[in-house]
């Protein structure tokens, strides 16, 4: 099947958005899976507020942060369905405490005692603690306000347990301000962070479906798919999620289809890492709710052979999706798109889309584009969501037509 696109400024959706708007509902958290997350998220918060916990008499709340708080939560590995969710503990605690007595405290807390429901399953890292699960994994961070600071400005503790105590430090961070900062520059239909609630627990944000989260947003969770790809299989940090997302914030293109969104916020993540190494520098991102404290930057990349190699990967991937605007066919789509995404929800992906055009197709219901112009009008045909102005007529049934982006 012929195919050709235009992404940029048009209204019209090729199939190379098409597609890619269906990979990226594949690599959503499933409903069940969300749930999933939601039910232990309250679980951990009893269990840390339980009668004779270690800290339960300092427990102030538990929210969600990072990519469960924005909206963007993907399935993480590639291999299976694993995902994995990050929250704040909140501590009544004095943010002078030894770091790594607050680390130490809250491993013994989840943990407990042999027999109970998370001992063994939980790993003391250097600024959370993990609860292991089959599917998924749960980092907590604990975290002890800071007075006279914006909202949710908190300290978070730094103690690796194979670092002597002089190289433990406290961290001044707010990730609450942060999604909340992100939810304001690229607001969806819904609202994907919810007002604060006076409750120990906050409730985990629900979940929008894909239709109803922003173009950048969506962009995000592609990038972290990608990004996820790369990385697969390579030693070492990847680029933090929290660096791609307040990238992407402060890039909202604006474009009429999700490709769009797509190249130009790889584009841009190209021209922000080529140009820092032009300059010799390391690429530096901190909070925009918490400047110039909260350093986004400050484990990863490190030094420039690490950021090199990523702007190694941002090329290859300009030069894929190149290689789809060249020649966007389903066969190129398909081929560039397994490498970006995987093959699993690409592979899906296209044949679902072959096979509702081989019924489309059978039943003569395909449109051509009106106005002058060949192509597929794919939204009169039921394949993508009607673009506005599509001006199409009926043709003949089983006829392979290119499709206009």
């Amino acid at each position: 099947m012929a195919t050709s696109l235009q992404y940029s400024g048009r209204p019209r959706i090729g199939i190379a958005d098409v597609l890619l708007k269906d990979i990226a509902r594949r690599i959503q958290l499933s409903p069940t899976n969300y749930r999933i997350a939601v039910q232990r998220y309250e679980t951990i918060d009893a269990w840390l507020n339980r009668e004779g916990g270690l800290l339960a008499p300092h427990m102030e709340r538990l929210y969600p942060q990072g990519s469960m708080a924005i909206g963007a939560t993907i399935s993480s590995r590639l291999k299976n369905d694993e995902f994995d969710i990050d929250v704040i503990a909140e501590l009544n605690l004095s943010p002078t405490i030894q770091p790594a007595t607050v680390l130490d405290a809250l491993f013994e807390t989840m943990n407990g005692e042999k027999g109970t429901r998370y001992h063994g399953k939980v790993k003391r890292r250097t600024r959370c603690v993990t609860v292991e699960y089959e599917d998924m994994h749960l980092d907590i961070t604990p975290a002890v306000l800071l007075p006279h600071r914006q909202d949710r400005t908190s300290v978070i503790f730094h103690a690796h347990e194979n670092e002597p105590p002089e190289k433990h430090r406290r961290i001044t961070a707010n990730p609450w301000g942060f999604a909340d900062w992100f939810e304001n520059r690229t607001p969806a239909i819904h609202e994907i962070v919810e007002a604060v609630l006076r409750k120990t627990a906050e409730p985990v944000p629900d979940q929008d479906e894909v239709i109803e989260k922003s173009h950048p947003l969506v962009a995000l969770q592609l990038l972290k798919r990608w990004r996820n790809k790369c990385y697969d299989d390579r030693e070492g940090r990847s680029p933090p999620s929290v660096v791609l997302a307040f990238i992407v914030a402060m890039n909202p293109t604006g474009q009429a289809d999700l490709y769009g969104e797509f190249r130009a916020q790889a584009d841009r993540l190209h021209q922000i890492f080529a140009e820092a190494d032009d300059r010799g520098v390391l690429v530096s991102v901190t909070n925009p709710a918490c400047t110039p404290d909260d350093v986004f930057t400050d484990r990863w990349p490190g030094n420039l052979a690490t950021q090199r190699v990523f702007l190694r990967d941002l090329e290859a991937l300009q030069a894929k999706l190149d290689k789809i605007e060249a020649d966007p066919t389903v066969e190129t789509c398909a081929e560039v798109m397994s490498d970006l995404f995987g093959e699993n929800p690409t592979r899906v992906v296209v044949e679902d889309f072959q096979k509702r055009f081989a019924a489309k197709a059978h039943a003569g219901g395909l449109y051509g584009l009106g106005g002058g112009s060949a192509g597929l009008a794919l939204g009169s045909s039921g394949l993508a969501a009607k673009p506005l102005n599509e001006r199409a007529y009926p043709i003949p049934r089983h006829t392979d037509f290119g499709c206009d982006g």
